[in-house]
């Protein structure tokens, strides 16, 4: 059918449709009580219905013919200002009057864009380094930037870039990995760095998964678009303060490692390295470990007021402190130093005892005497006591004579002369001074040096 459509032609269609020919002649002559299914879209609508020149009219919209729908529907959609329904009508108009409008392109091609859809976050990885985001910015002040930032801690890099090429992009994450390890997966958009062969090499040669999100549409790598935002702002906002670019930057990651993130109330550094880092508000705060060596010293000079410093060597005899039914003191000797106050003692019998220096003291081993007695005592009849030679130099040497003094002085005073008859009555007990009533006696003596006791060193 030719555009445009005239009335002459709505005549000959309306007497030729079966529909529309059959509600014409019920309108001229009268609508019977029932009618086909067809035919009820006009019945519903029979008293508003007229003729004109063997044209049906609903009120002032002429009623068209099947056969003309599709070339007047053109008609009406055509420069695309929207359609009018002032002129005509047919059942079921405005349902192929929203096809019409559905199925053109260039109305599709200026149509509204649709809302955005559902958000869809990205899944938290439970570890640090398991998934990383990475991209570019710049040029900002001069330079190229490579950014990568961790999904699990939101822990930050920045990297300075003079050439954005494949090869400085894999050197930088080759650094990286060197220091963090390799993560499961690294998101990235379709820049060529990102997108070439050789990057996607380096990714499969080292087992990571690369998600590239879809071409223009910043949002899916949002995590890493974000952390760029948040460097611009901060960087131009201290472009005055007479720092290098270098210390900005510097000074900007270390705010933002140390602040908690909104997201995980959180500071980055605590959730990828376990700790908090010291920043210079640190200073602030009052220092624990201060305090606690303030109260430590006041502690110990209040206990040291008393106290006397001492030092134990290793093999030093000592007395250990029995803390077992027993003597209270057991004779040992130093076998190892175990802390600033604690010693390992072997009391013998094959046993060790672990001491505080408050249970150990000094032991003074006896001094050797078996030198100091007399090779022989001219004397008829004296005789030593075993136990004499074990003494020490200050015991008094028993003697026993076997006559009295006076005899025994003739006797020293005069050797010649034959002993008289033993006595059974008289002992005395000599001192030191025996030697000197015998001067025939040789005595040897210790050439040994003789310390003195370590507790007189204190």
């Amino acid at each position: 059918m030719s555009l445009p459509v005239a009335c002459v032609d709505v005549q000959r269609a309306t007497r030729r449709d079966p529909v529309n020919s059959q509600v014409l002649r019920y309108t001229q002559t009268g609508w019977p009580e029932t009618v086909p299914e067809s035919l009820k879209p006009f019945s519903s609508r029979k008293n508003e219905l007229t003729t004109e020149k063997d044209c049906l009219l609903w009120g002032t919209r002429v009623v068209i013919p099947s056969k003309l729908r599709e070339a007047v529907l053109k008609e009406l959609h055509q420069g695309h200002p929207g359609m009018t329904r002032s002129h005509l009508w047919w059942p079921g108009l405005d349902k192929d009057l929203e096809k019409v409008a559905r199925t053109c392109v260039s109305c599709q091609a200026v149509k509204q864009a649709p809302a955005v859809a559902p958000l869809h976050p990205w899944v938290w990885p439970m570890r640090p380094w398991q998934r990383i985001h990475i991209d570019f910015a710049g040029p900002f002040l001069g330079k190229m930037y490579f950014l990568v930032i961790d999904a699990h801690s939101k822990w930050g890099e920045v990297f300075q870039m003079n050439h954005t090429t494949t090869t400085k992009t894999i050197d930088i994450l080759r650094q990286l990995f060197s220091s963090y390890g390799l993560p499961e997966q690294v998101v990235s958009d379709n820049g060529p760095q990102f997108a070439s062969a050789e990057f996607q090499q380096f990714m499969q040669g080292n087992g990571i998964r690369h998600i590239r999100c879809a071409p223009y549409h910043p949002a899916s790598n949002g995590l890493v678009e974000r952390f760029v935002r948040t460097f611009k702002e901060s960087m131009s906002a201290g472009k005055n303060d007479g720092l290098s670019l270098t210390h900005r930057l510097a000074n900007f990651l270390l705010t933002y490692r140390s602040t908690p993130h909104a997201t995980t109330q959180r500071s980055p550094c605590s959730l990828f390295i376990g700790r908090d880092i010291r920043t210079r508000l640190d200073l602030i705060r009052p220092n624990l470990q201060d305090q606690v060596l303030s109260k430590q010293g006041a502690q110990k000079d209040q206990h040291d007021h008393h106290a006397r410093s001492r030092s134990m060597e290793v093999a030093q005899p000592v007395m250990a402190k029995n803390m077992l039914p027993g003597d209270n003191w057991i004779p040992g000797v130093i076998l190892k130093q175990l802390g600033p106050v604690s010693f390992l003692v072997d009391v013998g019998e094959g046993r060790t005892w672990k001491r505080h220096l408050d249970h150990i003291k000094v032991r003074d081993l006896p001094d050797p005497v078996s030198d100091l007695v007399p090779e022989e005592v001219p004397v008829g009849g004296a005789v030593l006591e075993p136990d004499v030679v074990e003494s020490n130099l200050n015991t008094p040497i028993p003697v026993t004579f076997d006559q009295p003094d006076e005899e025994n002085q003739s006797l020293l005073s005069n050797p010649s002369t034959p002993p008289a008859t033993p006595s059974t009555t008289s002992h005395r007990s000599a001192q030191s001074s025996v030697t000197s009533s015998h001067p025939n006696t040789t005595i040897r003596r210790s050439t040994r040096t003789r310390k003195p006791p370590d507790y007189l060193t204190y």
